[in-house]
């Protein structure tokens, strides 16, 4: 299937998805890319830089946050409530010896992991 768009959207795609791809390629992140990077929300991003878990730095009033201390804190602990790492783009959390089976064993008895 083939979509046709006009130049002016196509010229603003074109710029996003090079944006991005710039972004993601560097150790900055913007706000956004920081939580997504994280798979967490805006706020719970923002819990984290406030707790001090990772620096929030400002360039031109625009908040960034860097990948290394992102998962510096995910890996060390460091982020509340949290620990883990990312692991080719998906958050993986440590888990307690044993705690695996018990939430497997709990998502195939009731449909839903808790």
């Amino acid at each position: 299937m083939i979509i046709e768009i006009d130049p002016q959207t196509r010229a603003e795609l074109i710029e996003a998805t090079v944006n991005a791809v710039r972004q993601m390629a560097g150790p900055w992140l913007d706000r956004r890319g920081a939580a997504a990077y994280a798979q967490c929300s805006l706020s719970e991003l923002d819990r984290a830089a406030n707790a001090g878990a990772f620096k929030r730095y400002q360039r031109a009033g625009t908040p960034l946050f860097r990948k290394d201390e992102i998962d510096a804190a995910l890996s060390e602990g460091r982020w509340p409530g949290r620990a883990g790492r990312i692991v080719k783009g998906t958050f993986v959390p440590d888990v307690p010896p044993g705690e695996t089976d018990r939430r497997v064993k709990h998502l195939l008895t009731h449909g839903s992991a808790t």
